[in-house]
């Protein structure tokens, strides 16, 4: 018997094989369960890839010609925390890989842009592009008219954060906030400001006048221009023209429209004057009435107005004394003095008569010239005295002095009447005012009461009694007597003249 069983010739072994996990495994066997000439065919569950050889062989050595492969899930591309956002996910398996799920959000002011939930496919792509956050948008801003706009944007035009900075050109001011924010909500934190053009202060039209303006923007605002002009009579006081600055003042103060100046008048001497006055003194419109003092005239017209080419309507008139008639020819024997203060027989002329020796005045001693133009009473005449004893005597007092026996008595009866009037002066002696015919006496001729004279308070001079003489004539005694009289004094600012009476 052998010594030993009769030997066989066997494959050499190999290291069993299982799947990997999440893989499948198909082997072949030609000899034993993997041994020499076993094959094994690897692979994995979808979702999953083989790490290593897919086909492994137990070779000669007992070895397997490849290390055993692994299944592992396949890859998506790594996410990345977004820009102003957050990243969080799920990894079943590895990190980012076959069935991993992610979700994105955004902080406030930002949007998510895609799909906030993506998964990684077993085709190794996430289900959605990866979502980003975005600025939140706020309508696009333009520069207001007229004006000017600078902005920036740290994440995109017109989005969250964005700040724009506005301005207006010359002559035009900002109306509203002259800086916006797109805050979180997506709206400007103001609305959109405006540039409206400078106001300057409103015109309106001036009395007397008119007003027409041309507006480019708005009313009376910048380079508004306005043109004043006045109606007939009145002129402009200002610059015609005057147009609203970039400051919002006008070029030039406001025009206004005054009346036309006429020469200021003044009221006639001896006269007065009454004005109106509806603008300004002694301007366009003014009217002014002139009248007279008593026994004065007006020459000219009564009324005069300013016009409106600044001339007055009439010259100015004048106040003129009002005159009376002459008083002439003077009637026989009648003697006549005139006082005129305001010119040869004006008003207020007085004029003086008298009758010469053997004449009596018939009607008034005194005349006056009145405001009218009329005398105060008609002009007086003289009339002849009939010869009386007392004038007849001193008639033919020469005749009875021819003759000495003539002479003889009347100097005989003048001595009586002398020696008579002596006795009785004695007898009967003057009391208080001693009113003698030297003494100083009331004169008519200068007697306010009197016809005879317009002044007053006037005295008789003295007057001295030198003789006295008795006559018979027409059957009756005539007394005459001689004065001798101091020189009288007449009125004031007038001269006397001294005559014999024949």
């Amino acid at each position: 018997m052998w010594t030993e069983p009769p030997p066989l010739c066997q494959a050499r072994q190999c290291l069993p094989l299982v799947a990997p996990g999440r893989g499948q495994m198909n082997c072949s066997h030609p000899h034993s369960h993997f041994s020499f000439g076993s094959r094994c065919e690897l692979g994995c569950e979808e979702g999953f890839v083989l790490s290593g050889a897919p086909t492994l062989q137990c070779t000669e050595s007992g070895l397997w010609s490849h290390t055993a492969p692994s299944c592992q899930a396949r890859r998506c591309n790594t996410l990345t925390v977004p820009f102003h956002g957050s990243l969080s996910c799920y990894h079943p398996y590895e990190e980012f890989s076959f069935n991993s799920s992610c979700n994105v959000s955004c902080v406030e002011g930002f949007l998510l842009n895609g799909t906030a939930s993506i998964q990684c496919t077993s085709l190794g792509v996430w289900t959605e592009p990866p979502p980003l956050c975005q600025a939140r948008q706020c309508l696009p801003l333009v520069a207001p008219g007229r004006g000017q706009m600078n902005c920036s944007h740290p994440h995109s035009h017109f989005s969250f954060g964005s700040r724009c900075e506005l301005g207006c050109e010359e002559g035009f001011v900002l109306r509203g906030a002259p800086t916006l924010q797109c805050t979180e909500s997506g709206l400007w934190s103001h609305t959109a400001p405006s540039c409206q053009a400078r106001r300057c202060n409103t015109l309106t039209v001036p009395f007397h006048g008119s007003l027409s303006c041309y507006h480019p923007y708005e009313k009376f605002s910048f380079n508004s221009s306005c043109s004043v002009s006045c109606v007939e009579g009145f002129l402009l006081n200002g610059t015609a023209s005057i147009q609203c600055t970039s400051l919002g003042m006008w070029t030039e103060p406001p025009p206004l429209c005054q009346a036309r100046q006429c020469l200021p008048l003044v009221a006639p001497g001896r006269g007065q004057m009454n004005c109106s006055h509806p603008h300004s003194h002694f301007s366009f419109g003014s009217r002014c009435e002139l009248g007279c003092e008593e026994g004065f005239v007006l020459r000219g017209a009564p009324t005069l107005q300013c016009t409106e080419s600044g001339l007055w309507s009439h010259t100015t008139p004048s106040c003129q004394v009002v005159h009376c008639e002459p008083l002439g020819p003077l009637p026989p024997h009648l003697a006549m003095k005139c006082y005129s203060p305001l010119g040869n027989l004006s008003f207020s002329s007085q004029c003086l008569f008298h009758c010469g020796d053997g004449s009596s005045l018939n009607g008034t001693a005194k005349m006056s010239c009145t405001s009218n133009g009329l005398w105060t009473t008609p002009l007086p005449s003289c009339t002849e005295l009939e010869m009386t004893v007392g004038i007849g005597m001193l008639k033919y007092a020469g005749v009875g002095f021819a003759s000495g026996a003539s002479l003889l008595l009347l100097a005989g009866l003048g001595f009586l009447i002398v020696s008579h009037l002596s006795k009785r002066g004695k007898k009967y002696p003057l009391e208080t005012r001693d009113i003698t015919i030297w003494e100083e006496q009331e004169n008519p001729a200068f007697d306010e009461a009197s016809p005879l004279s317009p002044f007053s308070h006037r005295r008789l001079p003295r007057a001295l009694l030198r003789w006295c003489w008795i006559t018979c004539w027409d059957r009756a005694w005539a007394l005459g007597c001689l004065l001798d009289c101091d020189r009288p004094r007449g009125p004031p600012r007038s001269r006397v003249t001294a005559r014999d009476a024949t």
